[in-house]
This record gives structure tokens, C-alpha cells and sequence, in this order.
């Protein structure tokens, strides 16, 4: 099995395995924990929040504007598949590094102006 998620980061042994963490922790620190939280494939609003390291309020902004998507397990249980939280960073990360490029090309083009 390829032991890589798609951003190319490297999933945690139990993540393949398809064991839990062999730690002994609390189901607080279980939740809030980020690194214990990778082997999942889906997660709650407030973790996929703590993952992004946004609240809550803002993943569920995020939802309302139609830039995550949520999969309903039941009946009020909405999650956010890991892929999902995967796209919605690289789509940040594209958005932000062709404003980068914009920019550059605008202040090289006035440059040339003043020349």
C-alpha cells in the first residue's frame, strides 16, 4: 500500500496498518491532538478546523460558501473527508501564489514605465 497521501506528506504507521495509536491517551487529548488525528479519512467540523487551524465557526463559513464540502454520515453527523481538506489547500495555496504572480508582473510592468 502507497504509505503517501496525495500532498505528497507521509501518512503515521497505524494510518496503514489500519491500527489506532498505541499510546495511551485520553478521548480529550485524542480529539485535539493533530498527529493522532492523521489516520482518520474523515473528521468532525472542529477537526478539520484544528487540522486547518481554524475555529469551528470559520470551517462551517467555509461550508456555507460552498468552499469545503461535507459528506453526512447520518443524520447530523456531517464530516469533511481528508482529500477534501487536501483540495481546499492546494486551492489556497494556487489562489495565493497567482496573486503573487500578478503582482509581480504589474510592479515589473510599472517598473519599465519609470525607467
Amino acid at each position: 500500500m502507497d504509505q503517501t497521501m496525495a500532498a505528497g506528506t507521509e501518512l503515521p504507521a497505524q494510518a496503514v496498518t489500519g491500527a489506532e495509536p498505541t499510546s495511551a491517551v485520553t478521548p480529550e487529548h485524542k480529539r485535539s491532538d493533530p498527529d493522532l488525528l492523521a489516520w482518520k479519512l474523515a473528521y468532525t467540523i472542529p477537526e478539520a478546523g484544528l487540522l486547518i487551524g481554524l475555529c469551528r465557526a470559520s470551517v462551517y463559513k467555509l461550508i456555507a460558501d460552498g468552499q469545503l464540502s461535507t459528506v453526512n454520515l447520518a443524520e447530523r453527523a456531517p464530516r469533511i473527508l481528508r482529500e477534501e481538506l487536501q483540495a481546499f489547500l492546494q486551492r489556497k495555496a494556487a489562489a495565493v501564489q497567482a496573486r503573487r504572480e500578478a503582482v509581480a508582473a504589474t510592479l515589473g510592468t510599472s517598473a519599465r514605465r519609470w525607467r
